[in-house]
């Protein structure tokens, strides 16, 4: 299933997400092969969503708390590289990594009746490129564009060592 950073919302909800050496250890216990797939977005996106989309808090606690997530996200990451499945960008609209992940055909209709991973991704997804430097401006005012930046850079570290883990790996 799928868990998010924070998971579920409440007073605590900076308290709330996966721990996934629990999980880990559970499916160690039950014998149960058990692997993760990253997936980061477009930090202002993510900040657009949750502040002006649903309201769910200012944008300077989101930026922290998400900064916080983020880090969390890269120090389990690193902890349990082994179990690291595939790195997904919630911005990229192809998809055909994680179609592959989860046994889809990559070829294409298997048959006629089934669409591909690429078509039933593609009626499903609702996401966007990203933003531009323009929306940057809108969703972002000037004074936490510093607390904005660890954002970033958090997300980038995160996108980065996801994918030197996975190249680690296939060598």
């Amino acid at each position: 299933g799928m868990m998010s950073y924070p998971n579920f919302h409440g007073r605590d909800r900076a308290l709330q997400y996966p721990d996934i050496s629990t999980l880990y250890y559970a499916c160690d216990v039950a014998d149960v092969s058990c692997r993760h797939v990253i997936l980061t977005r477009d930090p202002y996106a993510v900040i657009r969503s949750t502040t002006m989309n649903r309201e769910l808090s200012t944008k300077h606690k989101a930026i922290q708390i998400y900064t916080m997530m983020l880090d969390i996200v890269y120090t389990q990451m690193i902890t349990h590289p082994d179990h690291l499945a595939a790195c997904w960008d919630y911005d990229d609209t192809g998809g055909e990594d994680l179609g592959a992940l989860m046994g889809w055909d990559r070829g294409g209709i298997r048959d006629r009746d089934e669409m591909s991973f690429q078509e039933t991704y593609a009626s499903l997804f609702q996401g966007n490129a990203g933003t531009n430097s323009t929306e940057r401006l809108q969703i972002i005012p000037q004074e936490l564009e510093v607390y904005m930046l660890n954002m970033e850079q958090a997300t980038e570290r995160v996108r980065t060592t996801c994918r030197e883990i996975l190249q680690s790996d296939s060598k």
